[in-house]
């Protein structure tokens, strides 16, 4: 077990979410999942070691994002005023021999819809 969580990694968030109604809970509990120690040097000896190809995938300007607005409205709900602004995006990584073009095909045939969004390569060195 990692930082409360099960051997797969899940079980226990997964049981915190049914359970819990609170948008603050979820927010915090959220947040300590994406900062573990685990995933981060789990990730990083990924990347390291395979180079993987990373996409973004974000929304065009002038797209309802409704995730974005939820969010933004959580934030106020919870009383903080900062947060000028929300958008939610995705993140992929690609590991394996890809070539740019293999890459970009799956980009455009598969993780982006070209009518509503951009998408970003980059390859990690």
């Amino acid at each position: 077990m990692v930082d409360g969580m099960s051997e797969d990694g899940t079980r226990d968030i997964i049981e915190e979410f049914k359970t819990t109604k609170s948008l603050r809970a979820i927010a915090k509990q959220s947040h300590e999942i994406a900062t573990s120690s685990a995933l981060k040097s789990g990730l990083l000896a990924m990347t390291s070691k395979f180079n993987p190809w990373i996409v973004e995938v974000w929304f065009k300007k002038g797209v309802t994002d409704t995730v974005a607005e939820s969010a933004a409205k959580g934030i106020r709900d919870m009383g903080i005023k900062g947060v000028k602004n929300v958008r939610t995006g995705k993140k992929h990584l690609l590991f394996g021999s890809l070539s740019p073009k293999e890459v970009e095909i799956i980009c455009q045939r598969l993780l982006a819809n070209s009518i509503i969004q951009n998408y970003f390569l980059k390859k990690e060195k």
